[in-house]
């Protein structure tokens, strides 16, 4: 997924599982509050980054059952049209993180269908 536009890159303090989802269910934009302000914007899905070395948020691990079914209820919201909850991100204009599209999700260390786990 490439970059819409040339505004800038945000990098997610909380809502990498939301962001995923969204991504997955192909919508184009998340709700957000950037850099710690009250008001809510969207703010576009392909400008969204995962920071490197963030506790493993570089991926989403449902390895454990405790991780794999909040990660496929969310999801599964997501898809069946549910607006996800906010996420939170701050400004991040020159990130090296991942973008939101490439963060895998992985069951015992390897990747796996996003959608159903396995």
């Amino acid at each position: 997924m490439a970059r819409v536009g040339v505004g800038p890159l945000y990098e997610i303090n909380d809502g990498v599982r939301r962001a995923k989802a969204a991504n997955l269910a192909g919508r184009t934009s998340i709700p957000a509050y950037i850099d710690g302000r009250p008001q809510l914007r969207d703010v576009p899905v392909a400008d969204l980054r995962v920071p490197r070395g963030n506790k493993g948020k570089h991926r989403i691990d449902i390895t454990q059952q405790r991780a794999e079914e909040p990660w496929l209820d969310t999801y599964i919201q997501t898809v069946n049209g549910r607006q996800p909850p906010p996420i939170d991100v701050r400004t991040a204009p020159d990130s090296k993180g991942v973008p939101v599209h490439e963060v895998p999700v992985t069951k015992n260390g390897r990747p796996v269908d996003p959608m159903s786990g396995e």
